[in-house]
């Protein structure tokens, strides 16, 4: 009478190679979208308040700059002074 041993024979590994499969199709697409498609257009609309302002900063205002009456204006409220002690020293990390 004779023994026959065989080794069991190992079940192809079907997850393993839907895993690599799966990781290969992202970077195919991830490589393909970064360097070879075409890049979209993005239309901008601005909203009604953003079209607003635009027009405020194309206002000129030289007229109201180089006008005589703000030179005649006078300073009621003298600046405050304070001692030259009070404002700070000259090097922080001194003590």
């Amino acid at each position: 009478m004779a023994i026959i041993v065989e080794q069991e024979k190992k079940a192809f590994p079907w997850i393993t190679v839907i895993i690599w499969l799966i990781v290969f199709v992202f970077a195919l697409a991830g490589v393909y979208y970064l360097f070879f498609a075409s890049t979209p257009f993005i239309e901008v609309v601005k909203p009604a308040p953003l079209q607003e302002i635009s027009d405020l900063a194309k206002i000129n205002l030289d007229p109201l700059i180089n006008n005589q009456n703000i030179g005649t204006l006078k300073s009621y409220v003298d600046l405050p002074q304070t001692p030259e002690d009070l404002i700070g020293k000259t090097n922080p990390f001194l003590p």
